[in-house]
């Protein structure tokens, strides 16, 4: 599987979003070497965004229509935590705002967490999967966030949209379970960028040696578990390593992969906080001894 990054001659890189598209959404997407592929094309962070995302949403999701942008819409002014949720499902139509709906107005379709009533005072979360143009659907483009600015951002109103009610729970089936498939896309896409940077440049064996371990561990994280959450922070903790060791290289070879990572390395940080948590639950609950 891993024999493409280095058996095939580098690349052309995407130049933008349109022709990402048309090479990504396809039916493969989402599969490891799918993801690999098209990583080593990306033009820029955002590219390799946007192939992990679209992944990571077809992996939660298989029956997305293969040639079209989706998103994942949890968030909402009072933030996204299951209790925060005031967008609500009645009679099968979706009420309510989200906020920072990743891929904006690219994304044909929306999967939206709303509530459905309440089960001893915490929400009944439920998944529904839009159409973005179906009727009482409007989604407005906000200002860029000054990270990724290729990626749009939209606000999503919902009036009483009709979509698809999914089965299982909104939260621990669909939120939960898609950020678990967004965090190991996420560092597959970068992992197989940055080794497409590197693999060109001289004295770059200890960086290339990184990229390979944790594509060859993440290739086999294929569902959440306590024991593969543990093993993907330890290859996050590798990763941020390597990202660490680029900043501080002042070799002409890393020059240009090192700009990006200091205008981007934000991105890095970006649901931290709930990755650890994710881990500290699994160590408690394998190994309570050792779990501080």
């Amino acid at each position: 599987m891993l024999e493409s990054l280095y058996l095939t001659p580098q690349p052309s890189r995407f130049k933008n979003l349109n022709q990402l598209a048309d090479a990504l959404l396809a039916p493969s997407i989402g599969q490891f070497d799918h993801i690999l592929r098209h990583s080593q094309c990306a033009g820029s962070f955002s590219h390799v965004f946007a192939i992990a995302y679209r992944s990571a949403l077809q992996r939660l999701l298989p029956q997305l229509k293969v040639d079209q942008w989706a998103a994942f819409s949890v968030t909402e002014e009072g933030g996204n935590h299951p209790r925060s949720i005031a967008s609500y499902l009645e009679a099968g139509r979706v009420f309510g705002k989200k906020t920072f709906v990743s891929m904006g107005e690219l994304a044909q379709q929306v999967i939206v967490i709303a509530k459905e009533g309440e089960s001893n005072g915490r929400p009944n979360l439920k998944a529904v999967l839009l159409e973005s143009t179906a009727d009482h659907v409007t989604l407005n483009t906000m200002p860029p966030l000054g990270l990724l600015n290729e990626i749009p951002h939209g606000e999503l109103i919902l009036s009483g949209a009709k979509g698809v009610v999914l089965p299982g729970d909104g939260h621990s089936d669909y939120s939960q379970v898609f950020r678990w498939h967004e965090d190991v896309c996420l560092l597959t896409s970068f992992s197989a960028y940055f080794h497409g940077f590197l693999a060109g440049s001289s004295g770059c064996r200890q960086y290339l040696q990184v990229c390979l371990s944790l594509l060859s561990r993440l290739h086999h994280l294929h569902e959440p578990s306590d024991v593969n959450a543990i093993l993907l922070q330890s290859c996050f903790d590798d990763f941020r390593s390597l990202v660490l060791a680029i900043l501080e290289d002042n070799s002409n070879a890393l020059h240009e992969l090192k700009l990006q990572v200091q205008r981007e390395q934000k991105l890095f940080s970006l649901a931290k906080g709930a990755r650890e948590a994710r881990t500290e639950r699994a160590w408690a609950r394998l190994y309570p001894q050792a779990a501080t």
